[in-house]
């Protein structure tokens, strides 16, 4: 969702933009292109002026492809939906996340998909390799390099997370927030390292089954990771600074 700040003069009659991935409120746009919008809104602090506040927004809402008109005090509302994180269009990047679900309260069945899933990729491998000869060997030790690189990735991340470690996506009562170690280049290296752990496999083995199954893998840490961050975003504020310098999985990757 993107708040668009109007000028005080204009907002009893032309209300507050909302976007949601497209736009919705062609008489906003016009005001932005003819020069009448003070400028865009990418907080919603109340009462703070900048270029990460909400002081000044107009309450109001696309229904329908209409506009809501306010007739509050310019700057009295803040745009419905919370502190919208910074970005290159003001969207908030936990938007997908809210809409996956939760799985329980701490999320215990994305460790059950998890769980059938690692198994399935482990099993598949026995399919037997698709390849032979030179390309079998090359495929193998692609494999070793990506399973120890994932070892190298996930194995110092468990330790960092002593006291606190759980297999479950919602973090622990009284867990903190760790940022060095691995953690400082990633922030989830322990996904990232089963991730490499289901490609390295999926070349050792040869097998095209697992080769589907380590995408499948991927898919699913990412949307794993997704729900997570939710929920972290939640429990320590300081969250939304640390991810904006660091990458999901692989270190320089993603």
């Amino acid at each position: 969702m993107l708040a668009m700040e109007i000028p005080a003069d204009n907002h009893a009659t032309a209300g507050i933009a909302f976007f949601d991935g497209r736009v919705c409120c062609p008489a906003a746009m016009a005001l932005a292109l003819s020069g009448r919008l003070s400028r865009w809104t990418l907080g919603a602090s109340r009462g703070r002026r900048g270029p990460a506040a909400a002081g000044g927004i107009v309450s109001g809402a696309c229904c329908s492809g209409g506009i809501g008109a306010s007739q509050e005090p310019f700057g009295t509302r803040v745009a419905r939906g919370g502190v919208l994180a910074s970005g290159p269009m003001g969207t908030d990047r936990d938007a997908f996340g809210r809409r996956l679900p939760a799985l329980g309260p701490r999320g215990e069945g994305w460790f059950a998909i998890q769980v059938v899933l690692g198994l399935a990729v482990f099993v598949s491998g026995r399919a037997g390799p698709a390849l032979d000869g030179t390309s079998r060997t090359f495929a193998a030790v692609i494999g070793l390099l990506l399973i120890s690189s994932g070892i190298v990735l996930g194995w110092p991340a468990v330790f960092r997370q002593r006291g606190q470690f759980t297999a479950m996506p919602h973090p622990v009562d009284g867990a903190r927030l760790i940022t060095d170690g691995p953690y400082g280049r990633v922030r989830h290296p322990i996904y990232g390292s089963l991730v490499l752990a289901a490609f390295g496999w999926a070349a050792l083995s040869a097998s095209p089954p697992t080769c589907l199954l380590a995408i499948a893998t991927l898919v699913f840490f990412d949307l794993k990771s997704r729900r997570e961050e939710v929920w972290l975003a939640e429990r320590f504020p300081e969250y939304d600074r640390y991810r904006e310098r660091t990458r999901r999985f692989i270190p320089s990757i993603y």
